[in-house]
């Protein structure tokens, strides 16, 4: 079926990069470039935000795993990667946070979002080791998942993995899906 690309806004809507007259969270007042919190049983998504650079750093506790890559190393680069990420027009980042301990455990984004076609990718996604395996990883996807498709009606998604990302292709062997733009009619 036809989808429409555009609702439209309740009275008084705006939102950073909102496509005129279209509110991408028209029922929920939620907008395309906000990182509300998403609080699940084992972990939070909430805001990254320049103070959390200390905790992100500290989260990198296998820094060969990531050499290659923009996960930070130390609270410099932690700096760096937060800036980066608030500095990009079209990405929103979310600090991943245990329940229990409060503890910052990685981080993760909606990238290339684009409202005009209702569509939104996730993905600069890393994790500290010592939750690799966990519950963590699913767990962050589906309250990222549940905000796109059921509070942001969104009904194109996808997560894009890098060839020879060794630490996804694991959770893809987990979890084919993984690979798949999932598309919501």
């Amino acid at each position: 079926p036809d989808l429409p690309l555009r609702r439209p806004a309740p009275a008084g809507a705006t939102g950073k990069g909102l496509a005129p007259g279209f509110d991408g969270g028209y029922r929920t007042g939620m907008t395309w470039y906000t990182a509300p919190t998403l609080s699940g049983s084992r972990i939070m998504l909430r805001e990254l935000v320049p103070g959390d650079a200390p905790a992100l750093a500290a989260a990198v506790d296998r820094p060969e795993a990531f050499r290659w890559t923009t996960v930070p190393g130390d609270v410099a680069a932690a700096e760096r990667y937060i800036q980066t990420a608030l500095d990009t027009p079209d990405r929103v980042a979310f600090a991943v946070v245990e329940q229990d301990s409060g503890r910052v455990v990685g981080s993760t984004s909606y990238y290339d979002i684009t409202p005009d076609y209702r569509a939104l990718a996730i993905g600069h996604t890393w994790y500290s080791a010592a939750v690799h395996g966990t519950a963590v990883n699913p767990e962050a996807k589906l309250l990222l998942l549940r905000r796109a498709f059921e509070d942001l009606s969104r009904s194109r998604l996808q997560s894009l993995i890098r060839d020879g990302n060794v630490l996804c292709d694991g959770a893809v062997v987990r979890d084919p899906s993984r690979k798949i733009t999932a598309v919501r009619e």
